[in-house]
């Protein structure tokens, strides 16, 4: 059933209660701002399910016109603390944004069941790296893209040698640019250039940070810049890797 949403915000940790910034008002100090949120309805239920609760490491991009959020993690009958299992899902939703809110226009699934992956939009589509409870699905690259109507397309595009989690990625010049999180079940320096059109996996220098999961990152002017993240311990700083040299610094 299609559902009209007033907005969605895909973030690492979405609620199944889509939250809406309805009012930014000046803050009366500089580095106070106050936002108000409003809640605007719910993401129609995973597959198997009656209800969606929300979910946590979720995959989330736009591509022509259309944002393309899905997967994810939940308990859906209790925490740990009750004896509850963690779920993690194949679903995928595409919504269309109009004056009226956002609109769901398809909901298909993955080979797979996907969480705390890395998503890269780029103007060729959506790339979802890793993240999956399946040993192949961990080690996937995947493009996801949409027609004219909305209908969205899953392709595999390439397959690393190593399992990856809660790592960093971004797009340039015809690459994805793959590093840190957890590798083949250890937090890793790792980085990897994977050239899209030959398929071709080239290995980096290393990360000279601190080890890290669930970080931000962000390309900018060739730089790949590295927010947070942490493994015991949470981390508060910025890192510069240089993506188009054999070398990284940190500022």
């Amino acid at each position: 059933m299609k559902k009209i949403l007033a907005s969605l915000i895909v973030s690492a940790t979405v609620a199944a209660t889509l939250p809406l910034t309805s009012a930014l008002a000046a803050p009366e100090t500089v580095g106070q701002p106050q936002i108000l949120w409003q809640s605007v309805g719910t993401l129609s239920p995973a597959q198997g399910q009656t209800e969606n609760i929300g979910v946590a490491g979720m995959l989330s991009g736009n591509y022509n016109g259309y944002i393309i959020a899905g997967g994810g993690a939940n308990f859906p009958n209790g925490g740990p603390a009750v004896g509850g299992v963690k779920k993690t899902y194949s679903d995928v939703y595409v919504f269309k944004a109009s004056k009226e809110g956002l609109t769901e226009v398809d909901h298909q699934q993955m080979p797979f069941e996907i969480a705390y992956g890395m998503s890269v939009t780029t103007k060729d589509g959506v790339y979802y790296i890793g993240g999956s409870t399946d040993a192949v699905g961990a080690k996937t690259i995947t493009r996801l893209t949409t027609d004219a109507k909305g209908k969205l397309k899953i392709e595999k595009v390439g397959e690393l040698p190593f399992k990856i989690q809660n790592g960093v990625a971004g797009y340039a010049n015809g690459a994805l640019y793959i590093g840190l999180g957890n590798q083949d079940g250890k937090a890793s320096a790792d980085f990897y250039k994977f050239d899209l059109k030959s398929k071709e996996l080239t290995k980096l220098a290393s990360f000279i940070g601190a080890l890290r999961e669930q970080s931000v990152s962000q390309i900018l002017n060739n730089k790949l810049y590295v927010f947070g993240g942490g493994t015991n311990t949470a981390l508060t700083d910025m890192d510069m890797y240089m993506i188009f040299k054999k070398m990284h610094g940190i500022k």
